[in-house]
């Protein structure tokens, strides 16, 4: 039997050590202090926030997701004329085409500079691979894991400037990518493939390429998710996690990669709602902890940029703690608070924001300070000139060389892990029954609306053979008329998905193994 995967295990010999080590760790003043100003940049933002209303500060510190494709939505119109919202996150649903996101991002700056003396910070996850908001004309790049697979540092590095340049060409200008967390938990259901590997150093060096490459194009990098999501067997979308580990082991483990993307200039890092006792033994979860954020994050690894939260919608936080989570979240240290789904809830923590810092509960110093790291972001980014519509129509820039990159991507990405049998290349006559679950997609894309066949589909249109989609556990029938199946084809491939929460998935390779040993299994995303 042939064994492929993604590259669980990253053999990356020769690859020169990055410089992640100790001087991150360093000690400093822990904490946050009030802005100031005190520079010729730090004065040139003072005066921007003298000139602000409080509105206009809220607006500053909250980004926000919006449904719809078009800058003329309603929600645009109020997040925008009412609530004096100045950044703000896409994803699929707001998507279609490079032209269209064009249009949509330059409607929104357009918008803004009627409202606002600075532009937007327009943000997407676009991580490649299974987190891929854009489809239509722009490429689809491979994920973390199938990158770090290559060996190729340098590949990482180009794909991330790549990407950057295309974001960039359509008007977006920070990408809530790259995924810093370790792959250090097999049963984690979130990060799995998000994730570079699971050995730390390793990790830190392709977050530290893909941080540059994006920072080359022009575009905001965020590190995510502080201080670590790999080593959780909880979705943070759906419960809040608790994470273990020691300081000892989150030292020499979750933190390096974040170490390796400072050292690389990493412009914004987003905090993980996950609860670390050994980091806050009051047991706030990150994103609300002025200890992770301020001792940890600002004060042990010297982070000075922007602390970007994730979604606050997601039930870690909505279903644990109030409405004024957001305020609880810029108390903590947190510059720009990610509202991304609910409409209702977006209005009601900017309300509460806004009371907060009218009542003393928020700081005006602290928000001002919050405010102030924004608006540096966007200086240091050449954000703060009102940009022209970008010119997309016709085409991304470099469009047929990044299709190219995006191939040799994959292809490097594949990993043989065992072929004892010499059953691979397959012959061009070979009859192939080619078995996968529907979910088994050479896309593995998450919130997409683009159809994409299955891995046996799209095996059996090189091959002669049958196609069977499977569910994600079959049952002891189908699985017996699969194995029956099996002894009269040349090969048969099984395309798995996340198989080891799956036991249906792994009976049936044994089965198929035993009725026909010219096996080749193919694990898909985890």
């Amino acid at each position: 039997m042939a064994l492929m995967n993604k590259g669980w295990r990253l053999w990356l010999a020769g690859l020169a050590v990055a410089a992640v080590a100790t001087a991150v760790f360093l000690a400093r003043p822990a904490g946050t202090e009030p802005y100031d100003g005190g520079d010729p940049v730090d004065d040139r933002i003072a005066g921007i926030l003298a000139d602000m209303t409080l509105a206009d500060k809220v607006g500053q510190v909250v980004m926000c997701g919006f449904d719809g494709t078009d800058a003329r939505g309603q929600d645009l119109t109020d997040l925008i004329d009412n609530y004096r919202v100045g950044n703000f996150v896409l994803f699929a649903r707001n998507c279609r085409t490079a032209a269209q996101i064009a249009d949509l991002t330059a409607g929104i700056q357009s918008r803004l500079k009627d409202a606002s003396a600075v532009p937007a910070l327009i943000a997407i996850d676009q991580e490649g691979g299974m987190v891929t908001r854009i489809f239509g004309d722009a490429t689809v790049w491979p994920g973390a894991m199938a990158l770090a697979a290559s060996g190729d540092l340098q590949l990482g590095y180009r794909v991330a400037n790549a990407s950057g340049q295309e974001l960039k060409a359509m008007g977006i200008n920070m990408n809530l990518a790259p995924v810093a967390d370790v792959n250090n938990n097999p049963d984690n259901p979130v990060i799995g493939v998000r994730s570079f590997g699971d050995d730390p150093r390793q990790v830190g060096q392709w977050v530290a390429a893909y941080v540059r490459g994006l920072g080359d194009a022009g575009v905001l990098a965020t590190a995510k998710h502080f201080p670590g999501h790999g080593n959780t067997g909880t979705d943070s979308h759906l419960a809040l996690p608790v994470i273990t580990s020691n300081q000892d082991e989150l030292l020499s483990a979750e933190l390096v990669p974040f170490g390796g993307a400072i050292a690389a200039g990493v412009p914004a890092i987003m905090t993980a709602h996950i609860v670390v006792p050994a980091l806050d033994p009051s047991r706030r979860p990150a994103t609300l902890s002025p200890v992770i954020i301020g001792d940890w994050l600002r004060g042990r690894l010297g982070f000075a940029g922007l602390v970007v939260s994730d979604a606050m919608e997601m039930k870690a936080i909505a279903d644990n703690y109030g409405d004024d989570a957001a305020v609880q979240a810029l108390n903590a240290g947190v510059d720009l608070v990610c509202l991304a789904n609910d409409q209702t809830r977006i209005r009601k923590a900017i309300a509460s924001i806004r009371q907060a810092a009218q009542t003393g509960e928020l700081p005006m110093s602290r928000l001002d300070q919050a405010a102030a790291r924004v608006i540096k972001a966007k200086l240091q980014y050449n954000l703060l000139s009102w940009p022209d519509r970008p010119g997309v129509a016709a085409g991304l820039p470099d469009r047929a060389a990044h299709q190219a990159l995006a191939e040799r991507a994959c292809l490097a990405s594949l990993t043989l892990v065992a072929d004892p049998g010499r059953l691979l290349p397959f012959a061009p006559t070979d009859r192939i029954l080619a078995i996968s679950t529907a979910g088994a997609s050479l896309s593995n894309v998450e919130d997409s609306e683009r159809e994409s066949p299955a891995v046996a589909e799209t095996l059996i249109q090189h091959w002669p053979g049958q196609a069977e989609i499977i569910d994600l556990d079959p049952d002891d029938a189908a699985i017996a008329r699969l194995a029956a199946m099996a002894s009269a084809f040349d090969k048969v491939v099984v395309a798995t998905y996340n198989a080891h929460r799956h036991p249906g998935q792994l009976a049936l390779v044994r089965e198929l193994y035993a009725a026909n040993p010219r096996l080749v299994a193919v694990a898909m995303r985890n």
